[in-house]
Parts: structure tokens; sequence; C-alpha cells
């Protein structure tokens, strides 16, 4: 076990188990007889294809609509008002998706057991899948309000970042044609390619709890993820030219209070 330099939290833990980094704090103050557990993955949006931007957001959502062992939405649901208070959550960001929630210690193992399925294995039923785009579509359209604006936003994000996979798509949402022919088998490829230990990070944080029975949970949600795929490098970062264009400016002068942008 090494303890992390400069950690603010002071009591956080990194061990490797089955090659997954750990980071395990049982001694938080303020959440006795409780575990957070998350659940990282390091794929986000600047991973999807170029023709299906979206996709890591759009799997994201998925597992809450039924996996092995919890066939479906209603089933899911139950779970996260009784086994994890209502705490279960996801979200994707350009960089990672994370998966988690809180759990009483003496409840540890089975939400162990139920993360191991949650994201490991999803149902991915084509039924859900088609309701999930279109729930995705709407939140988008409450974005972007018009075409126009979407086209706007789109054109600025490519002059900003230019090739830079941050150029693509102004969030992990992707665009509304860009996910309208993402299908199961996508999915289903997309999570083989990228969700294994090789991309995994955990992430466990108790109040008095045995490091033993962290440990133990840990190793049980490890111990599902495929032990191999694509693995992901840490991301380059953009170079800023500056890409956005005057005319790009004066369009929206109000949106873009633009200082000087150097080049790293």
């Amino acid at each position: 076990m090494v303890q992390l330099k400069h950690d603010p939290y002071g009591d956080f833990q990194c061990t490797h188990i089955k090659g997954v980094p750990v980071y395990l704090n049982n001694q938080m103050a303020g959440s006795e007889g409780w575990v957070a557990i998350r659940i990282l993955l390091r794929v986000g949006a600047r991973h999807d294809p170029d023709h299906q931007l979206g996709l890591a957001h759009f799997f994201e959502h998925l597992p809450f609509d039924g996996c092995e062992g919890y066939p479906d939405f209603t089933t899911i649901r139950r779970v996260k008002e009784d086994l994890l208070i209502d705490t279960l959550n996801a979200s994707t960001s350009f960089d990672r998706t994370s998966f988690g929630g809180t759990v009483l210690a003496s409840r540890l193992n089975q939400a162990g057991d139920f993360f191991s399925n949650f994201v490991v294995r999803p149902n991915l039923n084509p039924t859900e899948v088609a309701r999930e785009r279109r729930v995705i579509v709407n939140e988008m359209w409450q974005k972007f309000n018009s075409p126009a604006n979407a086209k706007h936003i789109r054109r600025v994000r490519k002059e900003l970042f230019g090739d830079h996979p941050l150029g693509r798509a102004a969030s992990p949402f992707g665009w509304p044609d860009t996910i309208k022919d993402i299908g199961v088998d996508d999915l289903r490829y997309f999570h083989k390619k990228y969700y294994h230990r090789g991309n995994l990070s955990l992430v466990m944080v108790g109040g008095g709890i045995p490091e033993i029975e962290l440990v133990t949970v840990a190793t049980t949600i490890i111990s599902e993820f495929p032990k191999s795929g694509e693995v992901i490098e840490h991301p380059s970062r953009p170079s800023f030219g500056l890409y956005l264009s005057p005319r790009a400016i004066r369009s929206r002068p109000a949106s873009w209070a633009l200082s000087a942008v150097n080049k790293p």
C-alpha cells in the first residue's frame, strides 16, 4: 500500500489489485458506517468515432435500463432507492466515464455484486436503446435551442480546437445527427473495446471500515472486468492557435469574452 503524496484529504492509500489502481480511504471523518464506491473508466467523448460522436455518453445511460441479475429499469430503480440510498449515478466527460453510489457498510458485499453486473453486463435491449436515443436527442435540443444555434456552436468549437478531438463536439452528448444511427452492435463493440481492467480505476471511501473489507469488495468488482482490450493513453493537450476567427467572435460577442490564448 502506497501513501499518496500531496493528498488534500490526507488518508487515501493507493494499491493495485489485478493490475488495477484502487484508491482507499477507510478513515473519512463523517462517513462512519457508509462506503462510497466510484468505478472510473479512462474512456470518454474524445474516444467516440468521428461518425458516432456521443457514443460514450449514450452507453453510460444504458446500464440503468437493466443488467444481468437486475433485468429492467424498475429493478435498477429499486436497487438505487433501497441498497444505494438513492445515490446511484453515472457521468461521462471527454476523458472518462464514472459509475458509483453510496451504501451502508453492512451491505457492502451486496453493492459489490450489483456493480459487477451493472457496469460489466448491461442488457443493451434494442427497445431501451431506441428510447434512450430519444431522451438524449431531447436533452440536446434543450441545450442547443435551435438547429441554427447548434450549427454555430459546432463551427465555433471547430475553430477553437482545430483537429484536436475536443473540436468535434461541444459536450459528450455529441450531435443529433451523430447519434441517430448508433445501434446495439455499436454499443456492444464500444463496451468490449474499452471496458476492461487496463482502463479501470476504483475509489472506495468509508469511515471506520476495515481495510480488508474494502479490498475484498474491490477485488470482486475488478475480477468481473475483462483482462484486456484497447488501453487508452493520457490525452494530448489541445494546441490553441488562436483558431477562433474574427467573424466567429463578432457573431457572438456576448458569449465569447476571449483574452489572449497562447500556444503551450
